[in-house]
């Protein structure tokens, strides 16, 4: 029997802030206890902060003693990672100390290139833009000191390594350099042709793979969009693979498989990379990254819908492949890079793949596309003259014999009109078609979220909405007030089988930039185990902005046996250009399914 639980979400004011996805994985858990049980430096406070964990005692942050500008460039990243002025901290301007080191050509020693490659990630997270003289004239000493087999060494004139240039890489592409270009398609090819039948990577070819190269190599994936799956050995072995196998009993992870004890150093590298982070970890707050709502239409389903950063149309693909675990190839043609395929979906005759932002589509290639703020993105496969849609609901709860009426909208010329014989998808096999009003109507028999979606011959299809039919509810009452820029009560619902902790939720009163944060705890009260998912209603604040557990409310979706719980942290950030100031509303809905038992 399919249970649900519905929160009830006033929503209160909040600072426009965007918080990143934290993506660690179960096993990150006694690798933050063993960091956590050792003084911190910049490396263990970086990867503390990237694991979203208790950073304890940072004071040692304080006293600085450092004279290259390597040492300068990471104390900064640490001090920005836990959200500290670098550029005022305890009365000392680390900055200006880092940019006095500079001598119009690069930072640091003019005989080593790993002090630029640094310099340009702590100056991008304090703040300063790609176009920054400092990081410029770093970008292209870097570009000057290429070696010919594509990579980097941490000296100029130095053999490559893949430490040096997985480095080399992330600065790169922070700086802004695209990935499609060929300095970095070569220095990518270097990186892969380097890792071992056991999936991991060595500091130099034909070395033993080993737990700093591996995290070395996992940042610059992060970085550069690509998935961790899609470089694996033949054997199918892959980097995350190797790295896991380091880890030892106390949480810890050894440098190479022969150490008989983990390494502080090797463990912080390696909790960064696995909870999905790069460098910087962290931006200046005036410096956050924004992300775009993306959705991607295949040929047979939805291939992801998520909101990534971007900067560009064509960037948005490579960051949503690392959130929806999807596969694609991007060609650099005569006329710029070109995506020909995601997952099997490859550009053929007159199929291929085209983007569209905020339901037009532009006149230059994606890559050449500079999103701004708020923008949306669509990518679909198809004809080149396929035409979009669109849905709405009247309703989005609705009890077991009631319908839905579902409106659905071609854009023609600009003009968003009714479409006439339609199929609308109801749910898992009920089908409607519209009339001539461009109305289906869906009715359900079962409890079930719906998943609702409409698609047709000829047209790309249409964004997917929820209803969630029959079942309890329950609410949580939450209020979040927006204000310019010049802070539970349990409920009881005895037949269902969980409880949320908190009865309202407050977010306070936020200004543009911010971000409110409020835990809640999941309970199974039940006697099967659950399958957990969202539904989001109201604001268009909540329902395009709203994350759980670090994840987008779309994405969310859990486990939760019997007895147990599990605390979810409900985020709420907010677009810096977020101008709707007032007391905002709307609801979060959490649904429950029994998970089937296997008697054999």
């Amino acid at each position: 029997m399919r249970n649900r639980k519905y929160i009830i979400l006033f929503l209160i004011p909040i600072a426009f802030f965007c918080l990143a996805a934290s993506l660690v994985f179960a096993d990150t858990s006694t690798a933050i206890a063993y960091l956590q049980q050792h003084p911190q430096d910049a490396w263990t406070t970086q990867a503390l902060v990237a694991a979203g964990a208790d950073t304890g005692d940072t004071a040692y942050l304080q006293s600085f003693s450092g004279t290259t500008a390597t040492e300068y460039a990471k104390h900064i990243l640490a001090i920005v990672a836990l959200g500290e002025n670098p550029y005022n901290f305890f009365g000392r301007d680390l900055v200006s100390g880092l940019l006095g080191m500079a001598d119009g050509t690069q930072l640091g020693s003019a005989d080593l290139l790993n002090d630029d490659f640094w310099g340009v990630l702590a100056l991008r997270a304090t703040g300063y833009t790609i176009d920054a003289q400092a990081i410029q004239q770093s970008k292209n000493f870097i570009l000057a000191h290429q070696n010919t087999d594509g990579g980097w060494g941490y000296a100029v004139g130095g053999e490559s390594d893949t430490n040096d240039t997985a480095a080399a890489i992330t600065a790169l592409v922070e700086a802004g350099m695209s990935v499609d270009d060929p300095v970095v398609q070569n220095a990518l090819a270097y990186v892969q042709g380097t890792q071992n039948t056991d999936g991991g990577f060595p500091y130099t070819p034909g070395g033993e793979s080993d737990g700093g190269s591996d995290a070395w190599v996992l940042w610059m994936l992060h970085k550069t969009g690509i998935t961790a799956g899609a470089w694996s050995a033949a054997n199918g072995a892959t980097v995350r693979d190797h790295l896991a196998s380091l880890q030892t009993d106390d949480g810890g992870f050894r440098w190479m498989a022969s150490d008989g004890t983990a390494s502080v150093n090797i463990t912080a590298h390696a909790v960064i990379a696995l909870s999905g982070k790069s460098f910087p970890v962290a931006h200046a707050a005036a410096q956050e990254n924004p992300t775009f709502a993306v959705r991607i239409e295949g040929s047979d389903k939805t291939v992801c819908t998520v909101r990534v950063s971007g900067p560009s149309a064509l960037d948005v693909v490579r960051h949503a492949a690392s959130a929806c675990d999807f596969t694609y190839t991007i060609e650099n043609t005569s006329f710029g890079p070109y995506l020909k395929q995601i997952n099997n979906d490859a550009a053929e005759g007159l199929n291929g793949w085209m983007y569209w932002v905020n339901w037009q589509s532009p006149v230059v290639g994606a890559a050449d596309y500079a999103l701004q703020t708020d923008d949306e993105v669509l990518w679909a496969y198809g004809a080149w003259n396929a035409q979009l849609l669109r849905i709405s609901v009247d309703k989005n709860r609705v009890q077991i014999g009631e319908s839905v009426k579902v409106l659905v909208e071609s854009r023609t010329e600009g003009i968003w009109q009714p479409v006439v014989g339609v199929t609308v998808k109801c749910g898992e096999s009920a089908t409607a078609a519209t009339d001539v009003a461009g109305i289906a109507s869906c009715s359900y028999t079962t409890t079930a979220v719906a998943h609702i979606v409409a698609e047709n011959s000829g047209y790309v299809r249409s964004n997917t909405l929820e209803v969630a039919v029959g079942g309890i509810a329950q609410s949580i009452d939450l209020s979040v007030e927006i204000e310019e820029n010049p802070d539970g009560q349990v409920g009881t619902v005895p037949d269902l089988a969980f409880t949320v902790s908190a009865g309202t939720v407050n977010f306070g009163i936020l200004k543009a930039g911010g971000v409110g944060e409020v835990p809640v705890t999941l309970t199974n009260t039940g006697t099967r185990d659950l399958y957990l998912e969202s539904i989001v209603e109201g604001d268009a604040l909540f329902t395009q902005s709203l994350k759980l557990g670090g994840y987008d409310w779309q994405s969310y979706a859990t486990e939760l046996s019997q007895s147990k719980h599990t605390v979810l942290d409900l985020t709420l950030p907010v677009s810096s250009n977020y101008t709707a100031i007032g007391i905002k509303k709307g609801s979060l809905i959490f649904w429950g399914t029994g998970v089937a038992t296997n008697n054999n």
